[in-house]
């Protein structure tokens, strides 16, 4: 259920995808050009807009990207609770110390799926220029995984 509802979104949102995320992208390895990523990866990436999801989605169209998630945008209601797991999301609990959202990423780079991580941990507020500080986590998960 969860790949149909994703190529459905990745389907209806293709014409505003080429409208508005006017976007060049290059696939690097080993600093030489390459014509696509076939390899599962984690892909690392500042967080500034709430389009920054939807972006990668759409960058990474043939494959499947699950994205971490803070647990209260998890548990914000209800929809945005059962859309986020039937996109994959991968919930995050920041408050507790439970890793257990790296052995699940783990697993899902095992499966061929790519991981969305946004190190920052969380949108800018109004005003913050600065990067936040990074959370080490995708750091293990790359070493752990083997994965780009």
């Amino acid at each position: 259920m969860s790949n149909f509802v994703l190529w459905f979104v990745k389907i209806t949102g293709w014409i505003p995808n080429l409208l508005y995320l006017r976007r060049k992208t290059y696939y690097l390895k080993n600093n030489k050009k390459i014509k696509k990523r076939k390899e599962a990866a984690v892909i690392i990436s500042n967080h500034t807009s709430l389009m920054d999801f939807p972006l990668y989605m759409y960058t990474f169209m043939g494959s499947t990207v699950r994205p971490l998630v803070a647990e209260i945008t998890y548990n914000k209601n209800s929809f945005m609770r059962t859309l986020l797991k039937l996109i994959g999301g991968i919930k995050v609990d920041r408050d507790s110390y439970d890793f257990s959202f790296m052995g699940e990423c783990i697993n899902a780079l095992d499966k061929k799926n790519s991981v969305l991580i946004f190190p920052e941990g969380r949108l800018p507020k109004k005003n913050e220029t600065e990067l936040l500080s990074f959370k080490p986590s995708f750091v293990y998960i790359a070493l752990e995984s083997n994965t780009p």
